[in-house]
């Protein structure tokens, strides 16, 4: 009789940044991706297949350290005797129960030498998307209006939003800088074996290639599924070449150079 697998894939990327693409897949190619999945929202019509388990529990850490998963301030997160425990008990129930499995939640971002700690072996797929469509999708989904009739009710509300809409491309630049600096530097600890980045797009066009790496360097048993029979278009749409008029050129090209660095890795 063959040894039972006992593999743990994380998927890790800034929000909006198809992630949730790269969950569903690997949830079709038959990994364990959670119990309790975080369900549609305005965001991810089709589900955003993040593990509930591990969102309150990153919730908890963040609420412990008075933060915020907007929060973009850089500060060393304070793991409390209960969160410990909890992580502990998470990884040893979902590698008792299934063998091979995976978790996907942005937070993750943020916790990511814990992690390591508890799942030593873990492997790593890393998902980042350009900058500039990551601030048009947050833009896109808080000033989206279901209908007129709730605009005219909450006219106050969007106006409110208009007036400050630079501060929000701003605070979402910010946001996505240290998400993905946050990657860069457990990234330079890491066994180059332990994890494969890609940028969104590469993800629907070589799909074959990360299911390979998964299956036969990892060792995951899997069927494949093509990334393309499950994408829906609407998700990668191009932000405008003006998005960010009006933002600070300093953090445009500090985020520039953090962008050039995850395609360094991705081209590797």
């Amino acid at each position: 009789m063959s040894k039972p697998l006992n593999r743990a894939l994380l998927i890790v990327g800034m929000h909006r940044s198809m992630t949730s693409l790269a969950a569903q897949w690997l949830h079709h190619c038959g990994l364990h991706m959670g119990d309790d999945l975080y369900g549609a929202g305005i965001g991810n019509v089709k589900g955003h297949y993040e593990d509930k388990d591990f969102i309150n529990l990153h919730d908890h850490v963040l609420k412990n350290n008075n933060s915020h998963w907007r929060n973009s301030s850089s500060q060393k997160f304070e793991f409390d005797k209960y969160s410990v425990e909890k992580s502990k008990m998470l990884v040893r129930l979902k590698s008792g129960l299934y063998g091979q499995w995976g978790w996907k939640d942005p937070r993750t971002c943020l916790f990511l030498d814990h992690w390591n700690d508890i799942v030593p072996n873990a492997r790593y797929l890393i998902v980042y998307r350009p900058f500039t469509e990551v601030v048009d999708s947050f833009l896109r989904r808080e000033f989206k209006v279901k209908n007129r009739v709730e605009y005219i009710l909450e006219m106050r509300k969007y106006v409110s939003k208009f007036l400050n809409y630079n501060r929000k491309k701003e605070d979402n630049l910010r946001l996505w800088m240290h998400y993905n600096s946050s990657i860069l530097d457990f990234l330079e600890r890491v066994s180059m074996e332990r994890f494969v980045v890609l940028r969104n797009d590469q993800l629907l066009q070589n799909s074959d290639l990360v299911f390979k790496k998964i299956t036969e360097s990892w060792g995951f048993d899997l069927d494949y599924v093509p990334v393309k029979s499950i994408f829906d278009a609407e998700i990668t749409k191009k932000a405008p070449a003006d998005l960010l008029k009006g933002v600070d050129n300093r953090l445009v090209e500090k985020a520039s150079e953090i962008e050039g660095q995850l395609a360094a890795y991705s081209e590797s």
